[in-house]
């Protein structure tokens, strides 16, 4: 008797195990997509920020040296509001 418990036990212990691992894998890679997804879109909200303050900064420095400030006020400003 203690024989055949010992036996089902490990058996549906395997199965059990078996059956527990593609749901594992799958909530795994589906947090791993999720966490990647998420740092990537930090990544490129960072670089756009990053770029649109340099944008701005060499339109700047170039309206004041130029003595054209207005021409890229209305000029650049609309260029780049659209792509947001």
């Amino acid at each position: 008797m203690e024989f055949w418990q010992l036996l089902v036990g490990t058996i549906s212990g395997f199965i059990i195990a078996f059956l527990a691992e593609p749901v594992k894998t799958f909530f795994e890679n589906r947090n791993k997509k999720n966490r990647l997804r998420k740092s990537l879109y930090r990544e490129i909200c960072y670089l756009y920020e990053a770029l649109y303050a340099l944008i701005e900064e060499v339109k700047e420095q170039r309206a004041i040296s130029l003595g054209i400030f207005a021409y890229f006020l209305v000029k650049g400003r609309m260029r780049f509001t659209k792509a947001r």
